[in-house]
This record gives C-alpha cells, sequence and structure tokens, in this order.
C-alpha cells in the first residue's frame, strides 16, 4: 500500500513537473483558497440545562491553516485523454489547549499500534487530506468519462447529519464534536473514481454512473485512549474521548447481575463486602473489573489468607484496546458505484457499497486471557436509494434516502458474560472458592464476542424551503430544512441487562434554520435535533464579516433533557428511555460548550 501511494503521489508532482517546464507550451490557470482561523472553546461540564458555566474546562485553542490548491492545464492531452486537473488540500493546525491547562496532561503518548492517536497527534495536525489529478475523455456530443486517482473525499446521498447511504469515508471524530461540517470530519482515503456521464439521452436530463475502489481501508477514529481504557487510574480523559470514558465509567448490568448471584452463594454479606472493596455501588464497571483483576485479585490471592487456601493469582495487566483492521491492500479492497438518473426538477440514485464496518464491534473473547478487548470491522454490503425533486408550486425541495445494510455489529452480552472470567480464572487459580462457583464452566468459548450481526434498514425523509418572516428579517428569507430520521435493527430485542445500548426501532427528528442580515454581513444558523427519548441538541452560531475575508464566529452547543434512569445495578438496570444518541452509552447531556472563532478566509 505504501508502494502505491507513494507512486501515484510522484507521478502527480511529475506530470505537475511537466506542466511546469519551460520546455512545454502547456499554459496554466491555477485557483489558490484557503482560510486561516483560530477556534477557543470553553466547556460546561456540569451542562447549560442544570447551572449555566458553573463547571467551566477550556477544551481547545485550536489554530488551523487550511488551503486547496487547483492547478488545470491547459491543452495538456494525450491522444483522447485530458489532463483536466491537479487537486490538493492541506490542513496544518497546533491546538495550545494543552499549553494553557493541565487538565487534559494525562492523555497518552503516540501508542506503536495502527490507528491509535497519542497526544502530540491532538496538538499538531500536517495533513495532506486530497491530493488526485482528474483524467477526462470526451466523444459524441456529451459524454464523457472522468478517471480520478489519489487521495479523496467521495460524498453520497441527501441527508444532513446523518450518514445513511453516505459511507465512503469514514469520520474522524479525535477533535471535534459529531455535528461539525461533515467535509471536516470526513478521513481521506487512496482510491480509484471512474465517473461517465452520458449526457441528455432520452426523457432524462442525464444518466450518470460512479465506480470506486478503495484499497486504503480506515476506521473511524477516535480521540486517543491512555495505555488501556480499562486502567483502574483514569488517565482516560483526550478532550474529546466522550465515548470510551463514558463506556469505562458506566455500570455493566449483564457483568454486574451475573456477579452479584454468584458472589452471594458465598454467603451473606458477600456482595457487600466486595462491593465496598471493588468499589462498584452503582453498578460493577469496565473500570472497577480492571481493579479486580489488576489488584483486588492479586492481592487477596497472594496475601496470607489466600496462601491459607491454595489460592495463587497472577495480574495478566492493563486490558489492551486493539483495532484489527483488514490490511490496505488489492486483496481487501472497498468497492462500490453509483447510478443517478435525472428527469426535469428530479434525480434519482441507486447505490451499492462492498465495505468493511467504520465502527468497532467489541470482541470481549480475550478480554482477560490476552488480555485485549479486540476492535474488530466485519464485512457488510450497502445497498442504497435517494431522490431529490424541487415542487415549483411550492417553491421547496423534498428529498430522501433509504438503505439496507446486510449486517452491522450491536453490543450483546448474552452470550459472553457466562463465561467472560474463566479463561483467566482457571479451577487450579481459585482452589477451594472454586467450590462456591459449582456452575462455571471454566474456558470461554471464541464464538462468544460480545456483539451479534444484525441487518439493518435506514431511511431519512427531507424538507427544504426559504419563506418569509417579516418581523425576523425584512430583507431575506428563512431558510429552513427539515428532516426525520428512522433506522430499524432486524432480529433484535432490547435487554436492560444484556443489549442496554440499542433499540431495534430509533428515530430522529431534525431542524435546520439559518439567513442573512446586513447585506450577509452577519449570517446566524441553529441546528435542532431531537431523540424521542427525550432528549435534545441545540447548536447556535452566528457569524459577523465584514469584508468577506475576516470572519468572527460564536458558536453555542447544548445538550438537553433528563439524565438516564438505571446505574447498571442488578436493581437499577438501564431503562428504555435511556437508550438514545445523547445519553447511552455516551451520556452528553452534562456537556455545553461555547465557541469563539476569528478567521480569514482568501
Amino acid at each position: 500500500m505504501k508502494k502505491f501511494v507513494v507512486g501515484l503521489f510522484m507521478a502527480i508532482l511529475v506530470s505537475a513537473g511537466i506542466c511546469l517546464d519551460a520546455d512545454y507550451s502547456y499554459a496554466l490557470k491555477t485557483d489558490f483558497h484557503g482560510r486561516l482561523q483560530s477556534n477557543y472553546v470553553l466547556r460546561d461540564t456540569n451542562g447549560f440545562q442544570n447551572k449555566f458555566m458553573d463547571s467551566v474546562v477550556c477544551s481547545q485553542w485550536l489554530n488551523e491553516l487550511k488551503f486547496d490548491l487547483t492547478i488545470r492545464p491547459e491543452n495538456m492531452r494525450f491522444g483522447n485523454i485530458e489532463v483536466n486537473k491537479f487537486f490538493l488540500t492541506y490542513r496544518g493546525s497546533y491546538d495550545a489547549v494543552f499549553d494553557v491547562t493541565d487538565r487534559w496532561d494525562n492523555v497518552r503518548d503516540k501508542s506503536p499500534s495502527d490507528f491509535e492517536l497519542g497526544k502530540d497527534d491532538l496538538k499538531v495536525e500536517n495533513d495532506l487530506r486530497e491530493a488526485f489529478v482528474d483524467l477526462v475523455s470526451e466523444f459524441g456530443e456529451q459524454q464523457s468519462v472522468v478517471l480520478r486517482l489519489g487521495r479523496q473525499i467521495v460524498q453520497w446521498g441527501e441527508a444532513d447529519g446523518f450518514n445513511v447511504v453516505n459511507i465512503i469515508n469514514p469520520q474522524d471524530n479525535s477533535n471535534k464534536m459529531f455535528f461539525d461540517k461533515p467535509e471536516d470530519l470526513a478521513i481521506p482515503l487512496w482510491m480509484a473514481r471512474l465517473d461517465y456521464s452520458t449526457g441528455m439521452i432520452g426523457p432524462f436530463n442525464s444518466i450518470d454512473f460512479q465506480l470506486v475502489a478503495i484499497p486504503d481501508i480506515r476506521p473511524h477514529q477516535f480521540a486517543p485512549l491512555d495505555s488501556s481504557s480499562t486502567d483502574p487510574y483514569d488517565h482516560n480523559n483526550a478532550p474529546y474521548a466522550f465515548g470510551f470514558k463514558a463506556v469505562k465509567d458506566w455500570g455493566i448490568p449483564a457483568l454486574t447481575e451475573f456477579l452479584d448471584e454468584r458472589i452471594g452463594k458465598m454467603g451473606p454479606g458477600m456482595n457487600e463486602m466486595l462491593g465496598s472493596v471493588v468499589g462498584y455501588d452503582n453498578g460493577l464497571s469496565v473500570s472497577d473489573g480492571s481493579k479486580l483483576i489488576m489488584e483486588t485479585l492479586p492481592n487477596f490471592a497472594n496475601g496470607p489468607l489466600g496462601n491459607l487456601i491454595g489460592a495463587s493469582y497472577d495480574s495478566p495487566g492493563p486490558i489492551e484496546l486493539v483495532e484489527d483492521v483488514p490490511a490496505s491492500n488489492i486483496d481487501n479492497m472497498e468497492y462500490g458505484g453509483k447510478v443517478r438518473l435525472s428527469y426535469g426538477s428530479s434525480e434519482v440514485s441507486l447505490y451499492y457499497l462492498r465495505t468493511y464496518q467504520d465502527d468497532p464491534a467489541i470482541n470481549l473473547s480475550q478480554g482477560l486471557t490476552r488480555p485485549a478487548l479486540i476492535f474488530e470491522h466485519p464485512e457488510q454490503d450497502m445497498y442504497g436509494i435517494s431522490f431529490n425533486t424541487y415542487l415549483s408550486a411550492i417553491n421547496a425541495v423534498i428529498r430522501a434516502e433509504g438503505n439496507i445494510v446486510s449486517k452491522m455489529s450491536f453490543y450483546d452480552t448474552a452470550d459472553p458474560f457466562t463465561g467472560l472470567f474463566y479463561g483467566t480464572l482457571t479451577k487450579d487459580a481459585l482452589g477451594a472458592l472454586a467450590d462456591a462457583f459449582p456452575d462455571m464452566e471454566f474456558g470461554l468459548d471464541p464464538s462468544m464476542k460480545g456483539y451479534t450481526m444484525h441487518r439493518v434498514y435506514q431511511a431519512l425523509v427531507g424538507f427544504d424551503k426559504s419563506f418569509w418572516i417579516r418581523w425576523m428579517n425584512s430583507h431575506n428569507m428563512i431558510n429552513a430544512s427539515l428532516q426525520a430520521y428512522w433506522k430499524h435493527i432486524c432480529d433484535f430485542d432490547y435487554d436492560s441487562v444484556h443489549r442496554p445500548w440499542d433499540q431495534d426501532d430509533s428515530y430522529r427528528l431534525t431542524g435546520f434554520f439559518w439567513t442573512d442580515y446586513m447585506g450577509g454581513k452577519l449570517h446566524p444558523e441553529l441546528f435542532v435535533m431531537y431523540d424521542p427519548e427525550d432528549a435534545w441538541m441545540t447548536n447556535l452560531s452566528i457569524k459577523y464579516t465584514r469584508d468577506g475575508k475576516w470572519f468572527y464566529k460564536f458558536g453555542f452547543m447544548g445538550f438537553w433533557g433528563d439524565q438516564p434512569s438505571g446505574n447498571g445495578t442488578s436493581s437499577g438496570r438501564y431503562s428504555r428511555n435511556a437508550t438514545g444518541m445523547f445519553t447511552t452509552p455516551v451520556n452528553l447531556i452534562r456537556t455545553g460548550e461555547l465557541s469563539f472563532t476569528v478567521g480569514y478566509n482568501w
């Protein structure tokens, strides 16, 4: 893969050199655009709805340079093939938050494992994000073929804020919230993309075909973890490590209930005693389990009482988080295509993609024997459709998209938590204590992974319209974009113990509103997302520019709703109304951010 990348990049440089060589008569047209900005973010860790800005920490001070360069050679042809465009996008940044506060000092250094970031990756970015060349061949009156080779971002679908069919490029949430601009979150991939357009044919304005071949395999990029997310000492605190930090400290009903039942057989008061030693009053969490295997059990088994009953136990060390990503090569290549039909004021597109799941499927089967939690990325097929149509009678656009994903992983502990610990805690290690666990089956079946695979259906309908509200804006219309989203997991039943993170059917409603004042100098935006599990997300921004170059922006993002009910104990399991996008397993209700940005465009 590295040879492929280096070879392609060298080909681009050589081609550019040919274009720029004075001995050749190729003329050049260039476009150079960019942005320099500084973004300062304050986070309220208690949530705006509780008491505004009463618990504040600086979560980011990101100073960023981003530019793109387009080079268009004139009359650079090789037979019927024209070198139409060279394009590259660069993004570099420095996050000074690590210099102005010690809150994030414990973020780990760079891991030797692939796809595992460190503090240096958060502080400094130096990334040639996109670099590709377009080769064009035209024939007939309107037909054309474009071959794009290089590192690129491909956007599919009609949705805003949801990735229904738009799943070619994985997301990067290492230093941004989940609701930033899609192009800023997308991870560019090395690929080949072929576009063919027929032009007008029969009743259609055009019929377009697109094929993609992607040998570059990458997962969803999360904020860096510490040496282990199950380290009993809370070092897993990168500014945007919401997910794993929340999961790490959250009580796991299956584990709590399993141990409560068996420890209770050892005699009265054993549950309370172990709970006070391990500290799982709010449900046994991954952190508590790590403390149990790394500290409590070794201290007990190797102490006087352990020696008396013949027990011994060696701690396996912190549990690793290992990304098991297929190698980037031709054999594992992702591929797919799109067909778009344009008729009148309507468009319909069909999609197919053979890919690997971007989000991790957590394999628990080696949890204590390696010890490691394996983040797997199963292969899957996505079949999708989208359409949009303009309704002139009401001056509005209706759009929709949907997909079928052949298989997707979901957290399910029904099988593995009946034997998770036994691969390490053998009968010999337990000694006489093994009599307290007569129903244990020592040894863990590798098929007990901690997730199950299910077919998934997703659909989204959107409605876009501009309208007058004179008392709000007498000079410009208010633009509105409304969406309704639905997801169904086949053959999946919610369970408060073993499957507490997902429901078989889930819904989201969104509204996006924007307008302009002062001749376009003042631009406010409001984005609202509602989860029917009674949780809201609001994102308000106001941007001011005096000359179209210098700009100043204020942002307000907040999450609202009741705290998730249930704490993971046997008596306080997760409730169904806690399984929402902002509540379980990542609880964002106590999160709010104010951002202040100043920048310059050219």
